[in-house]
């Protein structure tokens, strides 16, 4: 089974200096006092000897906060080496891939209320679709941020919240804009928006009247900043006004609130007047991913996850919340989780999971139906799980993401969709799913255009298990990626260390090797590739050539369906030496950081040529190139008889990095996942070689 993520702990046994970079403004401190890095002093060589043990901290510079670490996995917010002199001295004299702390300005944001997290109610949570039915028309539209309130931790309904508490900045900024007495808002009222640079912008609306008047000592000049005389600056946690309601902001009858969003200009770079005013009323009739409003909650201080996990429920009928925290956060309509369902959680607090969820067709129920994510609680007293717990951390094998070409994919009741959608169930850009590669059909021939007809099922939370269908069917086809390939891994290991040569060991029944393709005698021959991988050899015009060819142009994996260009060693575009930055055509995503142009010769060159006699070459996501991943090899970590001239280093992918503005996700073909780094994020500006995918028939 192949995982997506690996962690970098023990096995670092290819390097004895282990490089330190930062980006950002900070310093890397370790706890050893030994294995600092200053920002004055980076790249740091940081030699290692003897036993490498050392927890790495990333202290922000004033003004910064620390996001996180490229090349320690899934760690956060301590980055923890372990690594036993015996591997440090086999190796003695190279270098390990670096370990990145990464900072930055406005990217990790703090709570815009006096109250911390778990004291506030949210009222209408970010992406709710047909939140209300009033005469505003907000119906059949999706709230473009977070509602939120004052309250605390025994306030039994949104009566017992307090009508007033400030309201603060979530980070440095410039102030771009006050807009007062709702002029022309469409229902924000008093607003203040806030520059923080990278396209990043926050808004804060239904102000009481007056809006904050910000006086001299509110201008960055006066504030040692470089700008425009005239500017406002703001640094995070200054007040900016108090929470109202809808219009002039002292509304009777109205609950007061905090209507709190982000606006990302990159993200729809051809809407205009970001500070002008808020670019779209409080309601949109797309979801507001796909219009510039990203999802605020993965982006606050106590939430940041560095990478989606997956998780499953442990209680019938497990209540989905609008907020991580008050008992009174109200449960989302359709938001229950039964047992064993999985979920993908992008976000959490000490106590609560952010997970994902379909949203977005129309249907008969009114309220707060329609989220498209919601808080699942970790632990309570009536929970089963070890120390009560309510949900428990999955080994999670395939988490895929709607990709950026789509807006949405649809969620049908059966394979084929011959039944229909499901009324309450979308998945939007972005939003990630699980499922596995045995929970699958095969449906051809139906009224759903679905390529070979490949169809997986998915859980769906639903109000009212038996009533409303707890799971649905996705065609495979929408996500853009094939069937799984398998590890390439058919040895067994010894408990407590050690491999065997073959296929046997200590609960040999539950290792890697005794399942999928690898283990399969039928489709483990070793004739079409290592193991169970499988690959046919295309000629230049696109023509199957027999196994024994020795000039081919494409490989095609007749497990994925995927067509794949070879590297050669003749100067041309397809070199195996050649480099080029992350950015050009078919990258993901639309104006999010850098996009650089170099692999546009690679592209162009291919589709011009008519490569195989295919014209729709593109960059693969990481997903599509960590498939060709072969776990058993290293240097390089893909079966080299049938892709000879494969560089052992970092690849680029077609996907940015959602989590580091400027960086974009590489596949490493060293080393596989022994050096723990067989996937991470890295910045665009870095030169790497590029090879080129295209769908299968």
């Amino acid at each position: 089974m192949k995982h997506i993520f690996v962690l970098l702990l023990v096995v670092l046994a290819t390097a004895c200096s282990h490089p330190l970079e930062i980006v950002g403004e900070g310093d890397i401190v370790s706890s050893t006092g030994k294995n600092d890095c200053l920002l004055e002093n980076q790249p740091c060589s940081n030699i290692v000897a003897n036993d490498y043990i050392v927890t790495y901290v990333g202290e922000p510079r004033e003004g910064w906060s620390f996001v996180g670490w490229q090349g320690c996995g899934k760690q956060y917010p301590d980055c923890v080496i372990n690594v036993p002199a015996v591997y440090v001295n086999q190796n003695w004299g190279q270098t390990w891939p670096p370990l990145v702390g990464v900072f930055g300005k406005g990217v990790a944001l703090s709570w815009p209320l006096e109250s911390a997290v778990k004291d506030t109610r949210i009222s209408q949570p970010y992406a709710c679709f047909d939140c209300i039915n009033s005469t505003l028309g907000n119906d059949d539209k999706y709230h473009i941020g977070i509602d939120m309130r004052y309250c605390s931790a025994d306030a039994q309904s949104s009566a017992d919240c307090s009508t007033s508490g400030n309201v603060l900045s979530v980070a440095d900024g410039k102030i771009c804009n006050v807009i007062t007495n709702g002029s022309g808002d469409r229902g924000f009222g008093n607003t203040v928006i806030i520059d923080h640079g990278n396209g990043l912008f926050s808004a804060y609306s239904h102000l009481q009247s007056p809006t904050p008047a910000f006086g001299d000592e509110f201008l960055c000049s006066n504030r040692g900043v470089p700008g425009d005389p005239g500017d406002l600056c703001i640094y995070r946690g200054e007040k900016l006004g108090k929470i109202g309601g809808t219009s002039s902001g002292n509304e009777t009858g109205v609950s007061p609130h905090l209507h709190f969003g982000l606006i990302n200009s990159t993200l729809n770079p051809g809407d205009e007047g970001y500070c002008a005013l808020p670019v779209k009323p409080g309601y949109s009739e797309k979801h507001p991913a796909l219009q510039g409003y990203p999802d605020p909650w993965p982006l606050f201080f106590d939430n940041i996850l560095s990478e989606p996990v997956l998780v499953k429920g442990l209680m019938p009928d497990q209540s989905i919340r609008l907020g991580p925290g008050l008992p009174n956060n109200t449960p989302l309509m359709k938001g229950n989780v039964t047992t064993d369902q999985l979920f993908v959680a992008r976000a959490e607090t000490d106590e609560w999971y952010l997970v994902d969820i379909p949203c977005g067709n129309r249907s008969t129920e009114r309220g707060t139906d329609k989220a498209c994510s919601g808080w699942l609680r970790k632990q309570a007293e009536v929970c089963p799980g070890p120390e009560n717990s309510c949900v428990e951390l999955v080994e999670s094998d395939f988490i895929v993401e709607v990709p950026a070409q789509k807006e949405y994919i649809n969620i049908y009741k059966e394979p084929g969709g011959v039944n229909g959608k499901l009324s309450q169930a979308k998945l939007w850009r972005g939003q990630r799913v699980y499922f596995t590669a045995s929970a699958y059909t095969t449906v051809n021939g139906t009224g759903v255009d679905c390529a070979a007809g490949q169809w997986r099922k998915v859980d769906v939370p639903s109000m009212s298990p038996g009533i409303y269908q707890t799971y649905g069917w996705v065609c495979l086809a929408d996500f853009r990626v094939s069937a799984l390939n398998d590890t390439g891994i058919t040895f067994g290991g010894n408990y407590p260390s050690g491999n065997n040569a073959g296929c046997t060991g200590a609960t040999i029944a539950q290792q890697d090797c005794s399942h999928g393709r690898d283990a399969d005698p039928a489709t483990n021959d070793n004739s079409d590739g290592h193991a169970g991988f499988s690959y046919t050899k295309l000629s230049s015009s696109g023509s199957v050539l027999p196994a024994s060819a020795t000039n081919w142009a494409c490989v095609r994996d007749n497990v994925t369906g995927l067509v794949w260009e070879m590297k050669t060693d003749d100067g041309g575009i397809h070199d195996k030496d050649n480099r080029y930055r992350w950015g050009g055509k078919t990258a993901q995503g639309t104006g999010y950081g850098d996009y650089l142009a170099d692999w546009n010769v690679l592209v162009d060159g291919s589709n011009n040529a008519a490569l195989c006699g295919f014209t729709d070459w593109r960059v693969p996501t990481w997903f599509e190139l960590q498939n060709l991943v072969d776990y058993s090899r290293v240097s390089p970590s893909i079966d080299a008889a049938w892709f000879p001239y494969t560089q052992p280093t970092y690849f680029w992918s077609s996907s940015p990095s959602a989590t580091f503005l400027g960086w974009a996700w590489l596949v490493d073909f060293s080393t596989g996942s022994s050096s723990g780094f067989s996937t991470i994020p890295a910045t665009r500006a870095f030169p790497y070689p590029v090879r080129l995918v295209r769908a299968g028939q």
